[in-house]
């Protein structure tokens, strides 16, 4: 650290740096893990859409755009389920 600042001569302002850069890089690694997958489901038709996005609107339609087809999505009836980013991956390429 002390040769990345070393324009720093204070203990103090070296202490405040690091503790920054400690929070910054704690807050990096917590916004990582945060990213949010969903299976998104019309009972209607059975048809599965996969995204990392989602909303709803006032009428309770659920809005989205589909990673498979590329296309945005809005249903007024569906299932949403959060999944892991391993079947995410991996089911957003399969024809199932």
């Amino acid at each position: 650290m002390r040769y990345i600042l070393p324009v720093l001569r204070s203990g103090k302002e070296t202490y405040e740096i690091r503790i920054l850069v400690v929070l910054l890089l704690a807050a990096l690694i917590t916004l990582a893990g945060c990213a949010k997958y969903y299976e998104v489901k019309d009972p209607g038709t059975g048809k599965l859409y996969f995204t990392n996005d989602l909303s709803y609107n006032k009428g309770g339609a659920v809005q989205f755009h589909d990673i498979k087809s590329d296309v945005g999505v809005t249903l007024q009836s569906s299932e949403v389920r959060k999944i892991s980013e391993e079947e995410f991956t991996v089911r957003r390429y399969s024809d199932k």
